[in-house]
């Protein structure tokens, strides 16, 4: 009888500790260790349209560095091409699964000065202006970019343990 309950308390014991260690790993601060090259996906948000997913990212702020949430190139409406150019927006269309927004949408279309009479320094900024940001340009182009601070993974999560003996 003895040996029974010294069995059962080591085997309550063991079990405490395993769920402790599950507990702590779960509820680790989900940063540590964060390389600043690496992008992670946030948790899933659930909008009329569909389900989705950003990145989180390290961003410079007030002397650190800090984990930022991206949502990137969300459609707030549907193309205006074809028989939707130059009319209303319309509402955004409906997607299956999750829509991940990882990447800027496209540009609209930009109509730049003619570069050749000016000066050096202008002609210079406008050169990077279209080589790092109007590389990718449509009339598609009615998308949000979305930043927030972080709120983790497991917002809202309870975890509840129930041990009966």
């Amino acid at each position: 009888m003895e040996d029974s309950i010294s069995r059962r308390i080591g085997i309550t014991t063991a079990i405490i500790i395993t769920l402790f260690s599950i507990l702590s790993v779960v509820s680790a601060d989900y940063d540590s260790g964060f390389n600043s090259n690496v992008q992670r996906f946030t948790r899933n948000i659930t909008l009329k349209q569909g389900s989705l997913r950003g990145i989180v990212v390290r961003t410079r702020l007030r002397g650190g560095y800090v984990p930022v949430e991206q949502y990137l190139g969300i459609p707030y409406a549907a193309p205006p091409v074809g028989h939707l150019r130059f009319m209303p927006p319309q509402a955004s269309p409906y997607w299956k699964g999750d829509k991940f927004a990882d990447n800027f949408g496209p540009v609209c279309p930009q109509d730049l000065p003619d570069t050749a009479n000016m000066e050096p320094n202008r002609k210079e900024y406008f050169r990077r202006l279209k080589q790092e940001y109007l590389t990718n340009e449509s009339e598609d182009c009615l998308y949000l970019n979305i930043y927030g601070p972080y709120q983790g993974m497991y917002v809202g999560v309870v975890v509840t343990v129930y041990m009966r003996m």
